[in-house]
């Protein structure tokens, strides 16, 4: 671009929309496919080991399980005290203004229901590698309606002057008032009594609007965040952004042009996250669709871009913040240079060098949850065989055939001849205790991953028994380490 000359609105939205495709791009590789087969080992699905007709079907459920374990600690690390964030003072000179910041954070997180966001965030985290907290400052109006009676002249200019009043009623009449007779001054008598009054009155009934902010957070979905496929972190990232799916209704209320927002198209199930949708609510098909009846709730996709270029022109790149509406297009509802942080920020389980994308604890698990899947249905199919072995059936020694297939318990089998000769039963060798060795082992491969084991389900000391106290607190200082590693990446 030509130094001094600025970038359109169309330029900018072009911009972005090459951005968005090099990120969905990014995210198609191999993130989208971990993010659907996490969640299905996390119900306990595991479609890439389909179970044999007639077979034990099964499923090792570690993925959801190890999570469980991890999520109580991390979560007693930040919500167990009586403050979630703490400012520290740099000198004397600021405790007080320290104290405040930290009274005043902690009480918009309560009013915030931070708890269930960040238990999101940090569920997000284990699972997908990544948890995305999305902050914002969100401009609201608050009214109320208020009625006065019987305001002079003076009383309702000053009532009118106030910013954001509206009228909705007013009403003028006549009222009438005797003065008070004043007492003479120089005595002897009282004044001649004043003649009555009449004055106009107002009656009005208003509508004042109050122009208010509130802080806002809330957990950004994985498969709803983008980020530059280049990028080692957000705040370093030249392009990020939010997609999401809203109505017509509610971008209007945002402050949208109604023209705009009704030029884009309608939402047809067709995002590139649907499949991760579709795995989260367990569903088959498209997860959102406009019926069609009602534009006004028509589902229509926007993408909250923040992005950095030269946008006038200077040599020097901005932040903008752009907000991009329909699929693959490049409208533009809105766009702004943005001056603050970007407003998200990551909590990734393990950190993986130069790479934004860390490392989740599903793939930690991921294939020991096949395995042990492997293994459980294989011990369950030996336990069957050797409960309830074939039979190698002499037909011509049997009454009544129907007898040999009914396994009822007790069921009386008649035979001509020898019994043992009409019906033997063919032994299956109980192998399930070499099963149970491999479950063990691959228990251990868990533990050495990821800390967690049977041992430190709990902080009892007794939970290892015939060791002493220094052994059984170095065991757990080495099983929580890896917890506790996660839990400092997450501050």
């Amino acid at each position: 671009m030509a130094k001094g000359i600025r970038l359109s609105e169309s330029e900018i939205g072009a911009l972005c929309q090459a951005e968005i495709a090099r990120s969905i791009d990014y995210d198609r590789s191999e993130f989208r496919k971990d993010r659907v087969r996490a969640i299905e080992y996390m119900r306990g699905e595991v479609r890439d080991l389909p179970a044999e007709e007639g077979r034990s079907s099964v499923t090792s459920r570690d993925v959801s399980d190890t999570i469980s374990f991890m999520m109580p600690g991390l979560m007693r690390v930040f919500f167990s005290g009586d403050n979630i964030v703490c400012y520290e003072p740099v000198g004397p000179e600021d405790e007080q203004t320290a104290e405040q910041a930290t009274d005043y954070i902690n009480f918009i997180l309560n009013e915030l229901d931070a708890y269930e966001v960040f238990w999101d965030v940090f569920q997000d985290a284990l699972l997908h590698a990544n948890g995305v907290v999305k902050h914002w400052w969100e401009p609201y109006e608050r009214t109320s309606v208020s009625v006065f009676h019987n305001l002079t002249e003076g009383q309702l200019a000053l009532l009118l002057s106030e910013p954001d009043i509206d009228v909705l009623e007013h009403q003028t009449r006549e009222l009438v008032e005797q003065p008070q007779t004043p007492e003479n001054p120089l005595g002897g008598g009282q004044l001649p009594m004043m003649p009555p009054m009449v004055v106009a009155v107002h009656d009005v009934k208003i509508k004042r609007t109050e122009k208010l902010g509130r802080v806002k957070i809330c957990a950004v979905p994985p498969e709803e965040f983008l980020i530059d496929a280049k990028a080692t972190s957000i705040r370093t990232s030249s392009f990020c952004g939010h997609r999401a799916l809203n109505t017509r209704s509610s971008l209007i209320e945002e402050g949208y042009d109604p023209d705009l927002v009704a030029k884009l198209p309608a939402f047809g199930g067709t995002m590139s996250f649907d499949r991760v949708q579709v795995a989260r609510r367990e569903q088959i098909g498209s997860v959102y669709t406009s019926s069609g009846l009602d534009e006004s709730m028509d589902i229509v996709e926007t993408i909250e871009c923040y992005i950095r270029c030269d946008y006038n022109g200077d040599g020097i790149a901005e932040t903008l913040k752009v907000v991009m509406g329909g699929s693959g297009s490049s409208d533009v509802l809105d766009w702004e240079e943005w001056e603050e942080d970007y407003p998200f920020t990551d909590f990734v389980a393990e950190r993986v060098p130069h790479r934004w994308l860390g490392n989740s604890i599903f793939n930690e698990v991921e294939d020991v949850q096949r395995v042990k899947t492997t293994l459980t249905r294989q011990l369950l199919d030996n336990l069957y065989a050797s409960n309830i072995p074939d039979r190698v059936v002499n037909e011509d020694s049997i009454v009544n055939m129907d007898s040999v297939y009914d396994r009822q318990i007790g069921n009386v089998i008649r035979t001509t001849g020898d019994p043992n000769a009409a019906v033997t039963t063919s032994f299956v060798p109980f192998v399930a205790k070499e099963a149970l060795t491999g479950l063990a082992y691959m228990d251990e491969v868990i533990e050495k991953r990821t800390g967690v084991s049977k041992n430190t389900m709990a902080l009892d000391l007794n939970a290892l028994q015939g060791q002493t106290a220094t052994a059984v607190n170095a065991a757990q200082a080495g099983a929580y380490s890896k917890i506790e590693l996660v839990a400092r990446n997450f501050v």
